[in-house]
């Protein structure tokens, strides 16, 4: 759910490139290109989240999927700007080992 989810956020904000991204047990990773002025990572986030939020509760409540605490999501999340082609592929090669680590 949260895969496909993250696939369609591009038609939701036109303004992004989806890069290299991971889905682990307990959290998620991914690089997304802001390729012009619109929403902010933060609208696009929150969006994120609360799209996968209720998809999930629906999960919940018709798909027998396990219940949450309170929150699906931190309320926070760690963004970095990549400045650089070295810095983006040290990233993307991070986030593709991640599930060894």
């Amino acid at each position: 759910m949260i895969d496909c989810e993250w696939a369609k956020i591009p038609s939701r904000f036109p303004n992004i490139i989806l890069d290299q991204y991971i889905i682990m047990p307990d959290h998620f990773h991914a690089v997304i290109q802001i390729v012009e002025e619109g929403k902010s990572l933060f609208e696009i986030i929150g969006a994120f989240k609360s799209i996968t939020t209720n998809e999930y509760i629906s999960g919940v409540k018709n798909k027998g999927w396990p219940s949450f605490d309170k929150h699906l999501w931190q309320s926070r999340y760690y963004d970095h700007i990549i400045r650089d082609q070295g810095a983006l592929t040290a990233i993307r090669q991070y986030i593709l080992n991640n599930p060894l680590q």
